[in-house]
């Protein structure tokens, strides 16, 4: 009857009603999955259910599948009939509680079958009383083989077939061995492993083995393997493994030998921890994978130094942790660290606490890398963490694999009720989940997931060009750049990877010639792609859009119709940031009324790195497109130079988004992308105003080169600042440099070029006629630049500064006669002089050739001349002879020149503005004290640069006691090695009232003595309005957060930067505090400009008068000089002074006196109330 249509005519006659059973297939179901978990104690009676595998038809022979999987538990409950017929088999899974005869005779047939098909050949039995499969050792096309007999004694099915495929197999690379071998075979398989050539990943359980030692010598011969893993051998070797050394004693050797991150004997527990965190933390580290204990068992300072470590390291992709306790410190740093990470890709926990499953789930929520979430919940009040569990698989756009196991009596249930949520996910296309001591998934959560498989599958077919209509674009745009996407695409077409990304690629670039050799020249290049980014449509990105739309108000239109007017956004900066910045996205009020986007893509190109890339590529161009009261854009693209080629370039739309508006206002527009081009920039050619362009890239495509060249000569009459890097060594030149009629600032750089400077004509054509330019940087410079350099010096009147890096030149000479009839630059910086070798003489005949040009106020030759004290004396004294040494910079201010130089300082003809001095420990303590005795009464030094690198001694006093009470050095550079020598300066800091750029390096331990100095300078000093910190050192990242910590209490900082170990590093909570400084400094202005005349613009213009800070941005905002500027604060200071009164409420509209015969206080004229204002401020009075 199996033959027959009609087996079971009720059957069929039940799915016939509601069922088309009567249309031809066409062979398409390929794998087959057969689970029957049954009883221990089923009725022996029962027949087994049978399932038919061989076709209808009886003219068919054969049946193809590609994947078959048996899974039968207890008893042997199915007779599967046609086996023999079934042909292509690739992959065969069978997981059974014994193996008969009749069953190990049907599996050998189907193998023998499918012997050059099958890749993937896994064979599991719960009881062993047979004697070996006979077909296993001809697999001749098997990839991966692995065998399990739980209950074995010395006969293991299979070994010696598996041993034998191992000596002449050629494709083998992946074996497991899962339960318990004996000491004969291991020999067996370390002798095969001598002269195995393909095997890569062997697992093994050697918990019966006496000695391993023969397989660690296979090691030495073998150069294939790449993981082993020996399951068993802990529990054997414990108490050798104690006796040995400690914990702590193995990390270090490990650590000694690198093999900390190749060696893996379980958990990192706190000796391991304290030893291998740093490592984690360095470029050299290459651990992928991270099991971790308890974190209730890590102290707190292991746990911080951990999650510090994996902030910056890019290795690790899979992290294992367990979290049995309440919310706590650790609990929480290890929330931040799953936010902020953006390259573990697995990520295994499991939570035994319901507050922090919740913790956990909200910060997974916001995670953008994790690709595979397997979690596992202890808890027992599910009911609790139902939102938030909902709320991760709604709003989380990244994970696309999830397996959640569940213990405890409402396990089944609150899957049941995290169904609905399932529904909103259209990314996650792989999920299994556990509940009650056994597997099981909702059929509304499996509707889903085959949901999003249909999209993945549809996607996969676009790329294959099997369908090309919107839905297969839709599911391509949603999933590309997906590591599952990539998977899937190579197993269904049996491509590699590198063959997969060149499909997408082509998917995305239809006309992207794509050849392995010439990839980096053609990714250069903005290509159109295949169909339009959906950036133009509301359904662009759903699940992306849906996240943000739910916390921020996207709707909403830009309220800035003009410059003057002050859009809703400026209002909600910080909560728009706290979004966005998961996507590396920030806004920062840059001027009043108008706003900065900066965009900062992240380095790794890694597929799940891209999506994110791709979401804040969108999110970059709807604010761009939506809020015209964004005037500067900043994109910084770094990419690593192990990223694929291939990968298509992030589209950042800068065009309007209405279609009448042919125009976009930018005043700012800075670009930085490195090796290679990431960028794809649209609507550049609608970009009017703009003021200040800075582009610094690794190479200057043909089509980047002519989309600059478009936006220059849009823009040639407004802009005022050009600055182009390119570190290449091939581009076409720029055609409109020399039309920039307006340009105030013009840089050229392009360090490894050859023969001459890009665009060198163009340059010097500006030079000759420009009425506005001021400021020309070209790095570098050849023979022949030079003499065109120096010929447009001849005839230039408006050039106050030029830099040049003349390395590559023969001889500057004549560089030196043009200035002899130049009378308008002041400042003349050469660079890449080291290499032609200046002699002390040629230094000499140059301050000579000065006496002619008295209009050159700075000549920097950023260099040390060589040579002994006496002439290093001479030296100086001819500078000064010359009245050149305040003009003529060399280098550091050493012994011989100070000797000379200090009385001068003291002097009142002295003119020199710029003081560089050696390491201070380097000088004389006479030195150091005529320096600091001069520099007290000196009023034109205003930049002091110096390096401490000993412990405090009276020199280190002596400074201290100057930087106290000088009050003209404005700009501070000092390098601190020694925690005490900075404690001691940092305080001297505290009560300076004179700097306002401070630029401090510190290589000190983290103590807290000098992290309180440095908070207290933040908190009490009131004249540093811009800073720079760099760290060095262990202790760097935690000195950092300390001064994070303490700065929300300074309201002057308008300017901060700050690296650790040679990265540049800011962290939020300071770009926070320094963004709302900047707010209060446009609000200053704003009251200035009489923009806005409220209390809270005047408060900002009280804390900021007199601010050197407050000087420079009103000139930029306003446009108008210093002059005007300085009159504009003072009638300001005026307003709020006659007004004093009123605006702190005192009086209500004005004062007025009882009539008297005598002079009473409402006659004072605004002069008076002026000067009793003067004493006072707005802050005294508290307002209402």
């Amino acid at each position: 009857m199996s033959d027959s249509a009609g087996n079971d005519e009720s059957c069929t006659d039940l799915w016939k009603s509601q069922l088309d059973m009567d249309r031809q297939c066409g062979a398409c179901i390929q794998d087959v999955i057969v689970s029957y978990p049954t009883s221990f104690n089923p009725p022996v009676e029962e027949p087994p259910f049978q399932i038919h595998l061989r076709p209808l038809s009886s003219t068919a022979t054969s049946r193809r599948l590609r994947g078959l999987h048996i899974s039968e538990s207890s008893s042997a409950r199915l007779d599967l009939r046609g086996f023999d017929a079934i042909i292509g088999l690739e992959t065969l899974y069978i997981d059974v509680c014994e193996i008969h005869e009749h069953f190990a005779a049907k599996i050998d047939e189907l193998m023998e079958h499918n012997l050059t098909t099958l890749k993937n050949v896994d064979i599991r039995e719960s009881l062993s009383t047979r004697s070996g499969l006979a077909m296993v050792e001809n697999l001749v096309a098997c990839e991966c083989l692995a065998f399990w007999s739980a209950v074995c004694e010395d006969n293991i099915p299979d070994i010696d077939a598996v041993v034998r495929l191992m000596r002449v197999s050629t494709n083998l690379k992946e074996v497991s061995a899962l339960q318990p071998i004996h000491q004969k075979h291991l020999f067996l398989i370390a002798e095969a492993l001598e002269t195995n050539h393909t095997l890569t990943n062997l697992s093994l359980n050697v918990e019966k083995c006496s000695s391993i030692v023969q397989l660690f010598s296979s090691l030495e011969l073998n150069k294939y393997l790449k993981k082993l893993s020996l399951s068993g051998y802990v529990h054997y070797n414990a108490s050798h493994t104690r006796a040995v050394a400690s914990a702590r004693h193995l990390a270090e050797q490990l650590l000694a030998d690198e093999c900390y991150d190749r060696v893996q004997l379980g958990p990192w527990t706190e000796p391991y921890l304290k030893v291998l965190s740093p490592v984690l933390a360095s470029s050299s580290s290459s651990a992928e994978e991270i099991l971790l204990p308890d974190i209730g068992e890590l102290s707190l300072d292991s746990v911080s130094a951990l999650c510090k470590a994996l902030a910056y390291n890019k290795r690790v992709n899979h992290l294992i942790v367990d979290v049995r306790q309440e919310p706590d410190a650790r609990v929480t740093l290890l929330c931040e660290a799953i936010k902020k990470n953006r390259h573990i890709k697995n990520l295994r926990i499991a939570i035994e606490n319901v507050n922090s499953a919740k913790e956990i789930l909200h910060a997974i929520t916001v995670n953008a890398t994790v690709t595979f979430l397997h979690i596992t919940f202890r808890v027992v009040a599910y009911e609790e963490i139902k939102e938030a569990f909902s709320d991760m698989l709604s709003r989380n756009s990244a994970i696309t694999g999830m397996s959640v196991w569940l213990e405890g009596k409402a396990a089944e249930q609150f899957l049941d009720s995290i169904a609905k949520a399932m529904s909103r996910n259209s990314l996650i296309v792989s999920f299994n989940s556990h509940g009650s001591h056994r597997d099981y998934v909702p059929s509304s959560i499996l509707e889903s997931v085959r949901r999003n498989k249909g999209a993945l599958n549809r996607a996969i077919e676009f790329v294959l060009q099997r369908r090309d209509d919107r839905r297969g674009a839709d599911c391509f745009e949603l999933f590309v750049g997906r590591s599952c996407m990539m998977t899937q695409l190579s197993h269904v077409a049996r491509i590699t990877d590198a063959e997969a990304r060149l499909k997408v690629v082509a998917t995305e670039h239809p006309d992207f010639l794509v050849d392995i050799d010439t990839s980096a020249e053609q990714t250069s290049m903005a290509t159109t792609p295949c169909f339009q980014r959906l950036s133009d449509t509301a359904g662009y990105d759903e699940p992306c859009i849906e996240l943000c739309k739910s916390q921020l108000d996207m709707d909403r239109p830009c309220g800035a119709s003009s410059f003057e007017e002050t859009c809703w956004l400026w209002d909600d900066l910080t909560e728009w940031n706290r979004v966005i910045g998961a996507l590396g996205l920030e806004l920062e009020e840059s001027r009043p009324a108008m706003l900065l986007l900066r965009c900062s893509f992240d380095d790794e190109a890694d597929s799940e790195r891209v999506a994110t890339s791709r979401q804040a590529s969108f999110h970059a161009s709807w604010l761009l497109r939506h809020h015209s009261c964004i005037q500067e854009v900043i994109l910084i693209c770094p990419k690593s130079a192990t990223s694929p080629l291939e990968e298509r370039p992030l589209q950042i739309d800068i065009c309007p988004l209405v279609s009448t508006a042919t125009s976009r206002t930018l005043r700012g527009l800075y670009i930085r992308e490195t090796s290679c081009a990431r960028l794809d920039l649209r609507g550049l050619d609608a970009v009017i105003g703009l003021e200040t362009l800075y582009i610094d890239v690794d190479k200057i495509s043909q089509h980047f080169a002519t989309q600059i060249d478009v936006l220059m000569e849009h823009n040639s009459a407004m802009l005022k600042s050009v600055d182009i890097w390119e570190a290449g060594k091939t581009r076409n030149r720029l055609t409109v440099v020399e039309n920039l009629v307006a340009c105030e600032c013009l840089a050229l750089k392009s360090p490894n070029s050859e023969g001459t400077m890009r665009d060198t004509n163009a340059m010097v054509h500006l030079m000759h006629f420009s009425s506005t330019l001021k400021e020309v940087t070209a790095q570098p410079i050849y023979q022949v630049d030079l003499s065109l350099i120096a010929h447009a010096l001849t005839t230039n009147r408006t050039l106050t500064k030029l830099s040049l890096d003349v390395g590559k030149c023969a001889s500057i000479a004549q560089l030196f006669r043009s200035l002899e009839v130049n009378n308008s630059l002041k400042d003349l910086s050469f660079c890449g002089l080291d290499y032609l070798g200046i002699t002390m003489s040629e230094v000499s005949a140059l301050c000579k050739a000065l006496r002619v040009n008295k209009t050159l106020k700075t000549l920097q030759l950023l260099l040390i001349v060589d040579g002994t004290e006496e002439e290093r004396t001479s030296l100086a004294q001819q500078l000064l002879a010359d009245d050149c040494y305040d003009r003529v910079q060399l280098g550091p201010w050493t012994e011989p020149y100070l000797k000379i130089l200090s009385p001068v300082l003291a002097s009142s003809r002295s003119s020199a503005e710029r003081i560089l001095l050696p390491d201070i420990g380097e000088l004389s303590l006479d030195s150091v004290s005529a320096l600091c005795n001069a520099l007290a009464s000196n009023k034109r030094v205003n930049h002091l640069i110096f390096a401490v690198r000993q412990e405090p001694d009276a020199r280190v006093a002596l400074l201290c006691e100057m930087l106290k009470k000088n009050r003209y050095i404005e700009r501070l550079n000092v390098r601190i090695e020694k925690a005490d020598s900075a404690k001691e300066i940092l305080r001297a800091l505290t009560v300076n009232a004179s700097v306002t750029f401070l630029s401090i390096t510190l290589r000190v331990a983290a103590d807290e003595e000098t992290m309180d100095a440095f908070s207290d300078m933040l908190s009490r000093n009131d004249a540093i309005t811009a800073m720079s910190l760099w760290l060095e050192g262990e202790d760097a990242q935690k000195f950092l957060d300390s001064v994070a910590k303490a700065m929300p209490r300074n309201r002057l900082i308008v300017n901060f930067n700050s690296g650790v170990d040679y990265r540049i590093h800011v962290p939020s909570s300071i770009l926070e505090s320094v963004r709302l400084n900047q707010c209060a400094l446009n609000r200053a202005v704003e009251f200035v400009l009489q923009r806005r005349d409220d209390r809270r613009g005047e408060e900002c213009f009280e804390l900021f008068v007199g601010k050197a800070c407050m000087m420079t941005h009103l000139t930029a905002v306003a446009g108008i000089t210093d002059a005007e500027a300085r009159l504009k604060v003072v009638a300001a200071e005026h307003r709020i002074q006659e007004n004093y009164f009123v605006l702190t409420g005192i009086v209500r509209r004005h004062i007025v006196c009882w009539p008297a015969d005598v002079k009473q206080i409402d006659a004072l004229n605004p002069v008076c109330w002026r000067g009793i204002a003067s004493f006072l401020r707005l802050t005294d009075v508290r307002s209402k």
